[in-house]
């Protein structure tokens, strides 16, 4: 049973000292960054070498490799596309993962159809409408 907890679980203080690796500055990307950001965490930008990696720039992010993102966050938020992220996260992602990081999806598809296995010695979380939700 996977377990759920809500924003007035949360407490921001819990990831101070970490680094939170935002994958993919699209839609959500930008604006989860910047929010982040602004909330006074350490953050850094992944994004594939195409017309969204001017922006985080122009934010002021040092923009790395989606690779270089991974293996530099504790927490990492996969924002890319659904229909990449199977191969991103073989390529890219999963040879970053170790005990103690987190995984963010903003949509589940490729957890949900088996697209994506993470390993069980990292949490996965999911975000929804008003935060994340743990799992």
């Amino acid at each position: 049973m996977a377990r759920v907890y809500y924003d007035q679980d949360a407490d921001l203080n819990d990831l101070a000292g970490e680094t939170i690796a935002v994958l993919g500055y699209g839609i959500q990307g930008r604006a989860q960054a910047l929010n982040l950001r602004d909330s006074g965490l350490t953050v850094v930008v992944g994004n594939r070498d195409d017309s969204y990696r001017e922006q985080p720039r122009a934010d002021g992010y040092e923009v790395l490799s989606i690779a270089e993102a991974a293996r530099a966050g504790d927490v990492i938020l996969v924002l890319v596309p659904d229909e990449a992220q199977g191969q991103i996260y073989e390529e890219t992602i999963h040879p970053s993962l170790a005990p103690g990081k987190a995984l963010v999806f903003a949509h589940g598809f490729a957890i949900r159809y088996g697209v994506i296995r993470p390993p069980e010695n990292i949490d996965l979380l999911l975000t929804r409408k008003s935060g994340y939700r743990f799992c």
